[in-house]
């Protein structure tokens, strides 16, 4: 298996691999995470970057997800499109909310997070059904090579 080859997103991807590839990505994005903020934080405070950074970082980890995920859909027999729903997750984050409302001047109001945590919670049903379906044996036919 070449290098890179763990993130081509064709094929089909069972549950059990599908878990131990999230678990890895998870950990990767604790350890990155918990490395940024120390690198980022001091006694005087944050980085005015900080939110900027750490939003980047996510948008890393979710790139890194999607290719298992596209696969996962393959395995279930649904269309690969669902995996756009993962890209709606760092747009319900508290942080890009700041981050508008820092460089917009708006204040953060409880209309805009509703709308966020409803985002949120659709990107989580999505992730507990590619855990929990079970493969199909015809699925997606149509996609493969």
């Amino acid at each position: 298996m070449e290098k890179w080859q763990i993130l081509n997103p064709e094929g089909r991807l069972k549950r059990r691999p599908f878990f131990y590839r999230v678990v890895v990505v998870v950990f990767l994005a604790v350890v990155g995470g918990y490395l940024l903020r120390e690198a980022l934080t001091t006694k005087e405070g944050i980085s005015p970057y900080y939110l900027e950074i750490t939003f980047s970082w996510s948008i890393i980890i979710l790139g890194l997800l999607t290719p298992f995920a596209v696969q996962r859909c393959r395995d279930i027999g649904i269309a690969v499109w669902w995996v756009l729903l993962l890209w709606l997750s760092p747009f319900s984050d508290l942080r890009f909310i700041l981050i508008v409302s820092e460089y917009t001047g708006t204040d953060i109001s409880g209309r805009m997070l509703w709308p966020a945590t409803f985002t949120a919670l659709i990107v989580i049903v999505f992730i507990v059904m590619l855990f929990f379906s079970r493969s199909s044996n015809n699925a997606n036919n149509i996609y493969q090579p």
